[in-house]
């Protein structure tokens, strides 16, 4: 099982390597994600592919919160007003959460905070 998943691992790294010299950086992100989710599963291997990668910004607690709150579907004035934040707050949460994760839409939410 360890075999597989590095080598999986380290094809998702050289994925991520290719979609930023690409200029593709949202494609990337999400690559260098996967790459790490599959690592994690090798038990501490380290390759010079994976040594390369860029790890993903990990995202903050309260855009966690707010992102896990919207990927549920309520509005952003219902996050604010659950969280106690401003509307405006919660939009740069979730501006920074989409860049961080490599995505472009709500609909993406559940999907990325699930790996």
């Amino acid at each position: 099982m360890i075999g597989s998943s590095l080598v999986a691992a380290e094809l998702w790294a050289s994925a991520s390597t290719a979609r930023r010299a690409e200029g593709l950086r949202a494609r990337a992100i999400v690559a260098a994600r996967r790459s790490f989710a599959l690592a994690e599963l090798c038990e501490g291997a380290r390759t010079p592919a994976l040594s390369g990668t860029v790890r993903p910004t990990p995202l903050t607690r309260r855009e966690r919160e707010t992102a896990t709150l919207a990927a549920g579907g309520p509005t952003n004035a219902q996050i604010a007003d659950t969280l106690s934040l401003s509307e405006r707050t919660v939009e740069s949460h979730l501006y920074s959460t989409f860049a961080k994760l490599g995505i472009s839409d709500r609909n993406q939410l559940a999907d990325a905070l699930g790996d």
